[in-house]
C-alpha cells in the first residue's frame, strides 16, 4: 500500500478495475483479489444473496422465502410488493401478495391478494382461505368459489360429470335454481321443457313439476279427477304453464287445493270461481305459481272449438261484383243439397247478390274439403243450377268476364251449360251462353268453337287426363258495338294441372309460349300454346255479333232454358263487370289453382 492517507487514494466505480482490494486481518495488512471476493462471498455468514437483478440468464436457484412479519403468535408473511407509476406520473404500490394468519384454523394461513384501486389504495379483491376456499370480492369465502356480486362467464360453463346426468347426448337433467339460491339438478319432463305430458285421470292425478313439466293434457274419467301437487316447493316461484283438460268423458275435476289433496297450504285462485268447462271440447288453462304465497293462479280460455275461415277471395277485387266459393256454402256434410239453399255472395257489392240452388235437386251433391281435396257441387242431372231466384232489377253490361273452375265427369252431348248470362233483349237471349260441346268449349249464338282441348282423357298414350284435373276457366265478353253489328268478340283463358306442369318442365323464352303436348306427354302428340304459367289464350277476332249489351241473371250448370245442364263438379267461380287485364287473369289462376291441387 502506499505510503498516504486514503483521502489522498484514487476514486474507482468500477471493480474491475481493481488488482486487488485491500484490509487488514488484526496486526497484519492483508489483500484480496476482487474474483476471490466475489465467491467468499457466497459463503459469507448471512448469506447467499439475492441478487438485485434476476431472470432468464440469472435463475433463483432456490425458493424465494419472505418471512414472518414477528416472532409472536398469528402474525403473517412479509409481501410481494408490486410497484409502479400512475397516470400522474407518481409512484405507487401496484399490488401485494402475503399470508394472514386465519381466524378459523390454528396453525392455517389466507393468502392474500391485494390491488390498487382508482385512487391508489390497495384493496383485497381475492383470497384463498386455509380450507381452500376462494373468494373473489369476498374477504371471507363460504364455498370453493365464493363470488361477490354478478358473474359474467364467456361463450361455455362446463359441468365435467356432474351429478347423474349423462355428459354427451341426449340430456337427461337440467338445472334450477331453489329458493335459497342453490343451482340443483332435477329431471327434465318427458319430451323437453316445455313439452305437454298426458296425465290420465282418476281421482287423484299426481302433478309433478321435475318430471312433468309445466304443460299437461288431462284426459278427464269418470272419477273426481283431483289434479294434486304433493309439496309447496315442487314449483318454482313464479313458473307458469298451460293445462288442458279433455272433458270428452267426463267434466268432474279439481285444482290443487290442500282441501282435495294436494300439500299444506296450498290453493288455486281463479275469476270469479268459474269452474265450468262448457261442452265436450278441450279446455285451456294458464296458471302462474305464487311461490310465497303458495297459491296457483288460473285463468280459463273459451272452450276450444274447430276453427271455420270465411274462404279467401282469390280474384282481384277490382270490378268484381260476385263471388261464389262452396267453402262457404252452409252444409257440413256430404250429400244432397236443398232446393233454394242460398249460395252466398262473398263480396261486399249488391249489384247481383245471393244465389241459390236450382228447384230440382235430383242428384245435386255438395262435397266438403277434405285433406286432398276441395269443396264443390256436383250438378248430378236433369235442371239442376244455381242461379238466382229472380231476375235483377236492372241489368249488367255484358262487357264482363267470368272466372270459374270445374271438373269432370263431362258428358258427351251437343250442348251442356257451363254458365249462362240470360239477358231478357229480343233476339238476344242466347248470347253469352258458355257451352261444353262434344266435350269442346263453344260461345253459343253466335258460334265460336274454341281450339282449346276436348275434356277428355288422354293418359292412355301418356298425356293429360283433362276428366280429372280441375278447369280454369276465365271468359271475356266484348259486346258488339251496335246491334246487328259483327264487331263483338270474346276471349278464353285455360289453365289445369297438366298444362301448368307441362310449362314448368318446358318453359318457353321471355314473353313466348310452349307447346303443350296434351296428347301424348313428350312433344309427339298434338299440341297447343301455353304460357309459362300453363294458361292458354284464345281471342275470337272482332268479327262476332254479340248484342246482348245487358244481362238480368246468372245460371251456373246449365243454360237459360234450364234443359242442357252439364252434370259435373263446379268449384269457386266470380263475375266481373267489366273485361279484365291478362296480367289480372293470371293473378287469380296463380292465387286460386293451389286449392285446386296445381
Amino acid at each position: 500500500m502506499a505510503n498516504i492517507k486514503f483521502s489522498q487514494f484514487t476514486a474507482e466505480t468500477d471493480i474491475n478495475n481493481f488488482t486487488d482490494i485491500v484490509g487488514y486481518s488484526g496486526a497484519n495488512n492483508t489483500k484480496i483479489t476482487p474474483a476471490d471476493l466475489a465467491s467468499s462471498l457466497i459463503t459469507l455468514q448471512g448469506g447467499p444473496f439475492l441478487p438485485l437483478t434476476a431472470g432468464a440468464t440469472k435463475p433463483l436457484t432456490g425458493d424465494l422465502n419472505l418471512a414472518a412479519t414477528g416472532a409472536g403468535p398469528s402474525v403473517g408473511s412479509q409481501a410481494v410488493v408490486f410497484n409502479g407509476v400512475d397516470d400522474a406520473s407518481a409512484a405507487v404500490i401496484g399490488a401485494k401478495i402475503f399470508t394472514l394468519d386465519s381466524t378459523v384454523n390454528p396453525s392455517g394461513q389466507d393468502l392474500i391478494f391485494q390491488v390498487a384501486d382508482d385512487n391508489g389504495v390497495l384493496q383485497e379483491y381475492m383470497r384463498v382461505d386455509a380450507f381452500g376456499f376462494v373468494g373473489i370480492g369476498r374477504n371471507a369465502p363460504a364455498a370453493n368459489l365464493d363470488v361477490a356480486a354478478d358473474m359474467i362467464v364467456g361463450t361455455n360453463v362446463t359441468f365435467s360429470a356432474y351429478g347423474s346426468g349423462t355428459q354427451t347426448g341426449t340430456a337427461t337433467k337440467s338445472l334450477a335454481v331453489t329458493a335459497s339460491g342453490d343451482v340443483v339438478e332435477i329431471d327434465l319432463p318427458s319430451g323437453g321443457t316445455s313439452a305437454f305430458v298426458t296425465k290420465s285421470g282418476g281421482d287423484s292425478i299426481s302433478w309433478d313439476f321435475a318430471t312433468d313439466g309445466p304443460n299437461i293434457l288431462v284426459n278427464l274419467t269418470l272419477s273426481e279427477n283431483k289434479l294434486v301437487v304433493s309439496n309447496a316447493n315442487d314449483f318454482p316461484d313464479g313458473s307458469t304453464g298451460y293445462v288442458v283438460f279433455d272433458p270428452t268423458t267426463s267434466s268432474n275435476y279439481k285444482l290443487p287445493d290442500v282441501l282435495h289433496g294436494s300439500g299444506t297450504g296450498i290453493t288455486s285462485k281463479l275469476t270469479n270461481g268459474n269452474t265450468s268447462l262448457g261442452g265436450t271440447n278441450p279446455v285451456l288453462w294458464q296458471w302462474v305459481y305464487d311461490g310465497g304465497n303458495s297459491t296457483f293462479y288460473w285463468q280459463k280460455f273459451e272452450n276450444m272449438l274447430k276453427g271455420i275461415y270465411p274462404p279467401n277471395i282469390n280474384f282481384p277485387l277490382t270490378n268484381l261484383v260476385a263471388y261464389y266459393s262452396p267453402e262457404a256454402f252452409n252444409q257440413a256434410t256430404q250429400g244432397n243439397v236443398s232446393s233454394g239453399a242460398t249460395v252466398a255472395n262473398l263480396t261486399s257489392s249488391n249489384t247481383i247478390g245471393d244465389l241459390q240452388i236450382s228447384s230440382n235437386t235430383t242428384n245435386f251433391q255438395f262435397f266438403p274439403a277434405t285433406a286432398t281435396d276441395p269443396a264443390f257441387w256436383s250438378m248430378g242431372n236433369s235442371a239442376n243450377a244455381i242461379t238466382r231466384g229472380s231476375t235483377l232489377s236492372s241489368g249488367i253490361t255484358t262487357k264482363s268476364t267470368f272466372i270459374g273452375y270445374m271438373q269432370g265427369p263431362y258428358l258427351s252431348q251437343t250442348f251442356g251449360g257451363i254458365f249462362d248470362f240470360l239477358g231478357t233483349q229480343a233476339g238476344a237471349a242466347f248470347d253469352q251462353g258458355f257451352y261444353l260441346s262434344n266435350l269442346s268449349f263453344l260461345l253459343f249464338s253466335p258460334n265460336y268453337i274454341f281450339g282449346y282441348p276436348s275434356l277428355i282423357d288422354y293418359s292412355g298414350t301418356g298425356g293429360a287426363d283433362l276428366t280429372s284435373d280441375w278447369i280454369f276457366m276465365a271468359l271475356q265478353f266484348f259486346p258488339s258495338t251496335t246491334t246487328g253489328s259483327n264487331d263483338g268478340s270474346v276471349k278464353l283463358t285455360v289453365g289445369c294441372k297438366s298444362s301448368y306442369d307441362w310449362a314448368v318442365a318446358n318453359p318457353p323464352g321471355a314473353g313466348a309460349t310452349t307447346n303443350w303436348d296434351y296428347q301424348n306427354g313428350d312433344g309427339t302428340g298434338n299440341t297447343v300454346p301455353v304460357t309459362g304459367e300453363g294458361l292458354y289464350i284464345e281471342q275470337s277476332g272482332s268479327s262476332l255479333d254479340i248484342d246482348e249489351f245487358l244481362f238480368e241473371n246468372v245460371i251456373l250448370g246449365n243454360a237459360a232454358n234450364f234443359g242442357e245442364n252439364n252434370p259435373c263438379h263446379y268449384g269457386e267461380f266470380g263475375i266481373f263487370n267489366d273485361t279484365i287485364s291478362d296480367s289480372q287473369i293470371e293473378a287469380s289462376w296463380k292465387a286460386s289453382r293451389g286449392t285446386y291441387g296445381v
